[in-house]
């Protein structure tokens, strides 16, 4: 009679173990796809976050490259990339929300910071060169 307990004994335990394997494949699962959902995310809001910087750049061409004092600073412009930390300082600093650009021209380099900026213009623009700021009509 104790042959039959020690087999139902031990059926049990091997349920018991099955399910406790079929749970952790369940967590495992989830938190696979967790991190995918994650990576996901993180892909997609780098991707608007690039998109958006690049009509931000190119609004910026089209806008201040043939300004005069652009010109007569940086020369043709070349390249521009929007730097989000100089904006958020620049935002801090004059107290609004800043957009900070670094330009590369081919007489030299300046971060073009626009304030204020939305789908109307924008409230001031100015040049940072190294011999001070150079405000842009």
């Amino acid at each position: 009679m104790s042959q039959p307990v020690s087999i139902a004994a031990r059926s049990i335990l091997n349920r018991r173990g099955a399910a406790n394997k079929v749970l952790i494949y369940v967590l495992v699962g989830l938190g696979v796809v967790g991190v995918l959902g994650l990576l996901a995310c993180g892909g997609a809001a780098y991707g608007f976050l690039a998109w958006s910087a690049a009509i931000v750049e190119e609004a910026a061409e089209e806008t201040f490259a043939e300004h005069p004092l652009v010109q007569q600073e940086i020369g043709d412009w070349q390249s521009a990339d929007v730097n989000i930390m100089k904006g958020g300082e620049y935002g801090q600093e004059l107290n609004g929300s800043a957009v900070a650009v670094e330009l590369e021209g081919s007489e030299g380099s300046a971060v073009l910071v626009i304030l204020n900026l939305d789908q109307d213009g924008y409230e001031r623009a100015f040049l940072e060169t190294d011999h001070g700021r150079v405000e842009l009509d």
